[in-house]
Protein backbone atom coordinates (compact mmCIF):
# COMPACT_ATOMS: atom_id res chain seq x y z
CA UNK A 1 0.00 0.00 0.00
CA UNK A 2 1.35 3.39 -1.03
CA UNK A 3 -0.15 6.76 0.69
CA UNK A 4 -0.08 9.17 -2.61
CA UNK A 5 -1.62 12.26 -0.69
CA UNK A 6 -0.64 14.18 2.40
CA UNK A 7 -4.21 16.30 2.61
CA UNK A 8 -7.49 15.30 3.40
CA UNK A 9 -11.04 15.38 2.36
CA UNK A 10 -10.33 13.68 -0.71
CA UNK A 11 -12.82 12.35 -3.43
CA UNK A 12 -13.75 10.28 -5.78
CA UNK A 13 -10.41 9.02 -7.38
CA UNK A 14 -10.58 7.80 -10.94
CA UNK A 15 -7.63 6.28 -12.95
CA UNK A 16 -6.20 8.04 -15.80
CA UNK A 17 -6.87 5.49 -19.11
CA UNK A 18 -3.03 4.99 -19.78
CA UNK A 19 -2.99 4.05 -15.51
CA UNK A 20 0.07 7.16 -15.66
CA UNK A 21 -1.61 8.94 -13.23
CA UNK A 22 -4.93 9.55 -10.88
CA UNK A 23 -7.44 12.40 -11.06
CA UNK A 24 -9.25 13.43 -7.86
CA UNK A 25 -10.93 16.15 -5.80
CA UNK A 26 -11.12 18.06 -2.49
CA UNK A 27 -13.43 20.45 -1.91
CA UNK A 28 -14.54 21.75 -5.39
CA UNK A 29 -11.05 21.46 -6.26
CA UNK A 30 -9.95 19.13 -9.24
CA UNK A 31 -6.10 17.28 -8.81
CA UNK A 32 -4.16 15.18 -11.12
CA UNK A 33 -1.71 13.24 -9.42
CA UNK A 34 0.49 11.21 -11.96
CA UNK A 35 2.36 8.32 -11.01
CA UNK A 36 5.98 10.05 -10.37
CA UNK A 37 4.08 12.01 -7.61
CA UNK A 38 3.42 15.22 -9.55
CA UNK A 39 0.93 17.15 -8.12
CA UNK A 40 -1.33 19.29 -10.46
CA UNK A 41 -4.41 21.63 -9.88
CA UNK A 42 -6.47 21.72 -12.68
CA UNK A 43 -8.24 24.73 -14.03
CA UNK A 44 -11.96 25.16 -12.94
CA UNK A 45 -13.77 23.17 -10.33
CA UNK A 46 -16.11 20.00 -9.85
CA UNK A 47 -18.06 18.79 -7.17
CA UNK A 48 -17.01 15.21 -7.97
CA UNK A 49 -16.04 13.24 -10.94
CA UNK A 50 -18.09 10.87 -12.57
CA UNK A 51 -16.20 9.70 -15.64
CA UNK A 52 -13.06 9.85 -17.66
CA UNK A 53 -13.21 9.36 -21.56
CA UNK A 54 -11.08 6.83 -23.03
CA UNK A 55 -8.38 9.73 -24.09
CA UNK A 56 -8.23 10.82 -20.92
CA UNK A 57 -9.34 14.24 -22.50
CA UNK A 58 -12.54 14.46 -21.10
CA UNK A 59 -14.29 13.87 -17.41
CA UNK A 60 -17.75 14.20 -16.61
CA UNK A 61 -18.51 15.71 -13.29
CA UNK A 62 -21.17 15.37 -11.06
CA UNK A 63 -22.49 19.15 -9.04
CA UNK A 64 -25.41 20.89 -7.92
CA UNK A 65 -27.18 23.05 -9.74
CA UNK A 66 -28.68 26.63 -8.36
CA UNK A 67 -31.97 25.05 -8.64
CA UNK A 68 -30.89 22.53 -5.74
CA UNK A 69 -30.77 19.19 -8.53
CA UNK A 70 -27.86 17.11 -8.77
CA UNK A 71 -26.38 17.44 -12.46
CA UNK A 72 -23.71 15.41 -14.57
CA UNK A 73 -21.30 18.24 -16.78
CA UNK A 74 -18.49 17.75 -19.24
CA UNK A 75 -15.02 19.22 -19.41
CA UNK A 76 -11.61 19.13 -21.00
CA UNK A 77 -9.12 18.76 -18.74
CA UNK A 78 -7.14 21.60 -19.36
CA UNK A 79 -10.29 24.13 -19.58
CA UNK A 80 -11.61 25.94 -17.00
CA UNK A 81 -15.80 26.07 -18.16
CA UNK A 82 -17.96 23.34 -18.71
CA UNK A 83 -20.74 22.25 -20.77
CA UNK A 84 -24.04 20.39 -19.13
CA UNK A 85 -24.84 17.52 -20.17
CA UNK A 86 -27.11 16.42 -18.19
CA UNK A 87 -29.34 18.92 -16.23
CA UNK A 88 -32.81 18.74 -15.70
CA UNK A 89 -35.25 19.49 -12.31
CA UNK A 90 -34.96 15.89 -11.60
CA UNK A 91 -31.29 14.28 -9.96
CA UNK A 92 -29.01 12.56 -12.41
CA UNK A 93 -25.83 10.84 -11.37
CA UNK A 94 -23.34 8.11 -11.24
CA UNK A 95 -22.60 9.06 -15.15
CA UNK A 96 -20.17 6.80 -16.75
CA UNK A 97 -19.27 6.93 -20.48
CA UNK A 98 -18.79 3.70 -22.74
CA UNK A 99 -15.31 2.78 -23.78
CA UNK A 100 -15.62 3.63 -27.47
CA UNK A 101 -17.44 7.37 -25.59
CA UNK A 102 -19.85 6.70 -28.17
CA UNK A 103 -22.65 6.18 -24.80
CA UNK A 104 -23.83 7.07 -21.25
CA UNK A 105 -25.05 5.41 -18.55
CA UNK A 106 -26.36 7.01 -15.29
CA UNK A 107 -29.24 6.27 -12.72
CA UNK A 108 -31.67 9.33 -13.01
CA UNK A 109 -34.59 9.83 -10.06
CA UNK A 110 -37.25 10.96 -12.67
CA UNK A 111 -40.19 8.28 -11.90
CA UNK A 112 -39.68 9.45 -8.51
CA UNK A 113 -37.05 6.49 -7.30
CA UNK A 114 -33.39 5.81 -8.70
CA UNK A 115 -33.42 4.19 -12.33
CA UNK A 116 -30.54 3.44 -14.97
CA UNK A 117 -30.83 4.61 -18.34
CA UNK A 118 -28.50 5.18 -21.42
CA UNK A 119 -28.30 7.70 -24.45
CA UNK A 120 -26.14 8.49 -27.02
CA UNK A 121 -23.40 10.84 -26.06
CA UNK A 122 -23.14 13.73 -26.65
CA UNK A 123 -25.90 12.99 -28.65
CA UNK A 124 -28.42 13.15 -30.68
CA UNK A 125 -30.65 10.55 -29.44
CA UNK A 126 -33.11 8.66 -26.89
CA UNK A 127 -32.24 7.53 -24.06
CA UNK A 128 -32.95 4.29 -23.27
CA UNK A 129 -34.55 2.95 -19.39
CA UNK A 130 -31.73 -0.55 -18.61
CA UNK A 131 -33.58 -1.11 -15.29
CA UNK A 132 -37.11 -2.18 -14.12
CA UNK A 133 -37.31 -2.35 -10.19
CA UNK A 134 -34.97 0.74 -9.32
CA UNK A 135 -31.20 0.97 -9.97
CA UNK A 136 -28.19 2.95 -9.33
CA UNK A 137 -24.37 3.29 -9.50
CA UNK A 138 -23.94 1.77 -13.60
CA UNK A 139 -20.76 0.65 -14.96
CA UNK A 140 -19.50 -0.76 -18.27
CA UNK A 141 -17.86 -4.05 -19.03
CA UNK A 142 -14.42 -3.44 -21.23
CA UNK A 143 -16.14 -4.35 -24.33
CA UNK A 144 -19.45 -2.27 -24.11
CA UNK A 145 -22.27 -4.82 -24.21
CA UNK A 146 -22.64 -5.32 -21.05
CA UNK A 147 -23.98 -2.58 -18.40
CA UNK A 148 -23.99 -3.60 -14.18
CA UNK A 149 -25.67 -2.06 -12.20
CA UNK A 150 -26.93 -1.82 -8.36
CA UNK A 151 -30.46 -2.41 -7.06
CA UNK A 152 -30.02 -2.45 -3.53
CA UNK A 153 -27.98 -5.29 -2.41
CA UNK A 154 -28.45 -6.96 -5.81
CA UNK A 155 -25.63 -6.86 -8.70
CA UNK A 156 -27.35 -6.75 -12.06
CA UNK A 157 -26.50 -6.84 -15.57
CA UNK A 158 -28.30 -6.36 -18.81
CA UNK A 159 -26.97 -6.69 -22.48
CA UNK A 160 -26.33 -4.17 -24.43
CA UNK A 161 -26.10 -2.71 -28.46
CA UNK A 162 -25.46 0.15 -29.50
CA UNK A 163 -25.18 0.95 -32.85
CA UNK A 164 -22.88 3.78 -35.24
CA UNK A 165 -25.99 5.99 -35.45
CA UNK A 166 -26.65 6.05 -31.88
CA UNK A 167 -29.42 3.16 -31.91
CA UNK A 168 -29.92 1.35 -28.94
CA UNK A 169 -31.27 -2.19 -27.71
CA UNK A 170 -31.03 -3.43 -24.34
CA UNK A 171 -31.82 -7.01 -22.82
CA UNK A 172 -33.65 -7.71 -19.56
CA UNK A 173 -31.82 -7.47 -16.00
CA UNK A 174 -30.92 -10.53 -14.94
CA UNK A 175 -28.94 -10.41 -11.17
CA UNK A 176 -25.60 -11.88 -11.13
CA UNK A 177 -25.40 -11.89 -7.17
CA UNK A 178 -27.14 -10.62 -3.91
CA UNK A 179 -24.57 -9.45 -1.22
CA UNK A 180 -24.67 -7.45 1.64
CA UNK A 181 -22.97 -4.12 -0.12
CA UNK A 182 -21.93 -0.89 1.78
CA UNK A 183 -24.61 1.60 0.91
CA UNK A 184 -22.60 4.46 1.82
CA UNK A 185 -23.07 6.83 -1.13
CA UNK A 186 -22.33 10.40 -1.21
CA UNK A 187 -25.00 12.18 -2.88
CA UNK A 188 -24.85 10.28 -6.12
CA UNK A 189 -20.99 10.93 -6.60
CA UNK A 190 -19.06 7.52 -6.43
CA UNK A 191 -20.18 3.96 -6.75
CA UNK A 192 -18.89 2.00 -4.18
CA UNK A 193 -18.06 -1.33 -6.37
CA UNK A 194 -15.70 -1.71 -9.99
CA UNK A 195 -15.71 -4.47 -12.34
CA UNK A 196 -12.95 -5.56 -14.36
CA UNK A 197 -11.88 -5.18 -17.79
CA UNK A 198 -13.22 -8.57 -19.02
CA UNK A 199 -16.76 -8.38 -16.58
CA UNK A 200 -15.85 -11.39 -14.96
CA UNK A 201 -14.09 -9.89 -11.54
CA UNK A 202 -15.80 -7.58 -9.17
CA UNK A 203 -14.34 -5.21 -6.26
CA UNK A 204 -16.69 -4.08 -3.93
CA UNK A 205 -16.87 -3.04 -0.49
CA UNK A 206 -18.86 -5.92 1.52
CA UNK A 207 -20.97 -4.91 4.81
CA UNK A 208 -20.23 -6.92 7.61
CA UNK A 209 -21.86 -9.01 9.23
CA UNK A 210 -22.52 -8.89 12.95
CA UNK A 211 -24.59 -11.19 15.13
CA UNK A 212 -25.57 -8.33 17.24
CA UNK A 213 -27.72 -5.17 17.03
CA UNK A 214 -26.30 -1.70 18.16
CA UNK A 215 -28.45 -0.16 21.00
CA UNK A 216 -28.79 3.02 22.59
CA UNK A 217 -29.07 2.69 26.78
CA UNK A 218 -30.68 6.04 28.40
CA UNK A 219 -29.41 6.38 31.89
CA UNK A 220 -32.01 8.59 34.07
CA UNK A 221 -31.27 10.39 37.06
CA UNK A 222 -27.05 9.70 36.55
CA UNK A 223 -26.00 12.10 38.78
CA UNK A 224 -27.55 10.00 41.88
CA UNK A 225 -25.82 6.84 39.95
CA UNK A 226 -22.39 8.51 39.98
CA UNK A 227 -22.80 9.06 43.91
CA UNK A 228 -23.79 5.54 44.91
CA UNK A 229 -20.46 4.46 42.63
CA UNK A 230 -18.20 7.05 43.65
CA UNK A 231 -19.20 8.10 47.28
CA UNK A 232 -17.86 10.92 48.64
CA UNK A 233 -16.58 11.96 52.40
Amino acid sequence: MTRLTSFGGLNGPEWMPDGDGILFTSGNRLFHLTTSGEREQMPGTAMTIASVSSDGELILTGQWSAEGSFDVRARKLDALDDIPVLTSRFNEGFATLSPDDRFIAYASDETGRDEVYVQPFPGPGEKLKLSIDGGTEPAWSGDGREIFYRDGSKLMSVSFLGGRGGETDAGDPIMLFDRSLSGRRLARRNRNYDVSPDGQSFVMIETEKSGTCPEIHVVLNWFEELRRLVPTK
